[in-house]
């Protein structure tokens, strides 16, 4: 077993005085967490509310620039809100910088207002999520990147830099509630980031998860080899 913080936190100008404490404070608690042994820090990304980190990238290589081992992850990146070539370019510099710590965490969000707020109908998440995942892993492994889809054209893009960790950093992909995000998420190979507190029994987690490791073997997957958060 391994142990994590996931940041998600709120910023109250009367707690914290500036937006400087409030960054810091959290720097300095990230520093601790490594001296006591945590494996890992996970930043939530947000852009309204007051809450989370609406570049969790930035505030990760300021991260990686004080730390030497833990590793840095999302929980998760927005990807139908953002253009994914940069999102590939940016992630992959955060895991340079880091020297190889990057954990990518994938989902399409559940607040409503900020996809009102990107002007993206949020019936449009689905595909657009897909999509930007195709392309951010053919920038990580190809030399150009094209692409075709639906929602985005790209031609002869050459996306740099390339991650440290090849063929590309470890992917969790959301799995909350829906048995398909499961499935997928098998069949893709991914590491699964679960919400537990959405589950009022135990067993009906571990129903979803039964579908994530049959679907995972399934597509030839080497169970021993993934992790489920």
């Amino acid at each position: 077993m391994k142990f994590g913080i996931l940041y998600i936190p709120d910023y109250y100008p009367e707690r914290y005085a500036s937006a400087s404490h409030y960054y810091g404070e959290m720097m300095e608690q990230i520093q601790y967490e490594e001296e006591l042994g945590f494996d890992g820090v996970f930043f939530a990304e947000h852009y309204v509310g007051g809450y989370a980190f609406p570049s969790p990238p930035v505030f990760a290589a300021a991260v990686a620039q004080r730390t030497k081992r833990i590793r840095l992850g999302t929980g998760v990146t927005l990807l139908p809100l953002n253009n994914p070539i940069r999102t590939a370019e940016e992630y992959a510099m955060l895991d340079v910088l880091s020297n190889g710590r990057l954990d990518l965490g994938i989902g399409r969000g559940v607040l409503k207002s900020e996809y009102e707020l990107f002007d993206i109908n949020e019936s449009e998440s689905q595909g657009r999520f897909h999509e930007s995942l195709e392309i951010i892993l053919q920038a990580w492994t190809q030399e150009t990147v094209s692409y075709e889809g639906k929602y985005y054209k790209i031609r002869d893009v050459r996306a740099l830099p390339k991650p440290v960790q090849q063929p590309f950093p470890p992917i969790w992909a959301a799995c909350a509630v829906s048995p398909e995000s499961f499935t997928w998420a098998g069949h893709k190979g991914f590491h699964p980031m679960t919400v537990p507190f959405a589950y009022p029994k135990h067993d009906q987690l571990q129903a979803k998860m039964d579908l994530y490791w049959s679907a995972l073997k399934q597509a030839g997957h080497d169970p021993s080899t993934r992790e489920v958060l």
